[in-house]
């Protein structure tokens, strides 16, 4: 129930559909060595959805679930693995399946028979998903990003470099000290800056000056690491003083109704607003893919995260990152946005950034 209740699915099946994607996952995007899709090489998973239905998960001597057969010649292509509706011809299907996320969907006639994907995991129908790759990145144009004082969620912040993400929500710490809370890309360059380092609104790209702009520095980063499936990207900015900032949004976005997140689950219909596409609406087709996600710095796979699809368009772009994902009909808090793909946005459950950091929102 817990699980049902957590990623959305009523369908009594649906443990057991996780656990087939969760074995999915580990067979077509493995973690093992440095946990770099460098350290595959060149080798590739190619992907539709016609291939013949084989069971997954033969196990090795540790008990670990087999790596798929990779091809020698083609980029990387595999770079998500979920679970959504099946869709046909652009429609859904209403039922559930496994989804695969690749960069691109070959013909059938392309891909040699042992390197396709399987139409069927441990029984469940599957389906296949061109994406394109998943990219965490800063805004690097230019743009007319107001500054803001006080300084409030979905506008234009970032580190001492020509960038700019979105600040994201006000939280609080269990002492009552108040933090910024945004993506570990757009205010410690994806981990790598250390505490204190200094923050700014609007961002550097956006005309923000680096005398006259700080209003936090650094308090918490997350590191992303090679070798594990990472759960979020995120990190903390502590005000320079109490007034530097408000919790209520950028407008139109009205402020949260409460201060506790909702977990997400499919069909959700959200909003947000970030520094570069501003107010927009989506919905969500997959409460629990895991992903391949580009930084500046590497690949990185991530487990457990939220997939969005716009309204009619691009839910979010560069610099959108840090922005908070929320359920429209409730205006509570769903996720917390980092990167996208042609056509999908992103997020990290907010549900597991607010619990690991020990934090809550200021409505």
């Amino acid at each position: 129930m817990a699980i049902g209740m957590t990623y959305g699915l009523s369908d009594g099946t649906f443990p057991d559909i996780l656990a087939a994607k969760q074995l999915a996952s580990a067979t077509y995007l493995p973690v093992e060595g440095d946990g770099s899709i460098e350290a595959l090489g060149s080798t590739i998973l190619l992907g539709y959805d016609i291939s013949p239905p084989i069971s997954l998960g033969s196990a090795d001597s540790r008990g670990a679930p087999s790596r798929a057969p990779l091809h020698p010649v083609f980029g990387q292509n595999v770079v998500g693995v979920g679970v959504g509706e099946k869709m046909t011809g652009g429609e859904g299907q209403e039922r559930e399946v496994v989804r695969f996320y690749v960069v691109r969907k070959f013909e059938p006639e392309a891909v040699p028979g042992p390197f396709r994907l399987p139409a069927r995991v441990n029984g469940f129908e599957t389906d296949v998903i061109e994406s394109g790759d998943f990219w965490a990145v800063q805004a690097s144009v230019p743009g007319l990003r107001e500054r803001w004082r006080p300084a409030r969620p979905g506008c234009s912040i970032g580190f001492n470099s020509a960038m700019a993400g979105t600040f994201g929500a006000l939280v609080r710490d269990a002492s009552g000290e108040a933090h910024i809370l945004s993506c570990a890309h757009v205010l410690a360059d994806s981990g790598r800056l250390p505490t204190g380092s200094p923050i700014f609104q609007p961002g550097l790209i956006d005309k923000g000056d680096p005398h006259d702009d700080q209003i936090g520095t650094l308090s918490y980063t997350v590191t992303l690491n090679a070798g594990v499936y990472n759960r979020m990207d995120c990190a903390l900015a502590r005000p320079l003083t109490p007034d530097a900032v408000i919790s209520t949004f950028v407008p139109p976005m009205p402020p949260l109704v409460r201060p506790d997140p909702i977990a997400p689950r499919k069909g959700l219909r959200v909003h947000k607003i970030g520094r570069t596409t501003g107010l927009s609406y989506g919905v969500i087709v997959d409460p629990s893919v895991d992903i391949v996600m580009k930084y500046p710095a590497g690949k990185f796979v991530f487990r457990n995260q939220i997939l969005v699809q716009g309204d009619g368009g691009p839910f979010s772009a560069a610099g959108d990152s840090g922005a908070l994902l929320i359920d429209v009909a409730s205006n509570q808090a769903v996720g917390l946005h980092f990167g996208a793909a042609r056509g999908f946005s992103a997020a990290n459950p907010l549900v597991d950034v607010l619990g690991d950091l020990a934090v809550t929102l200021i409505p």
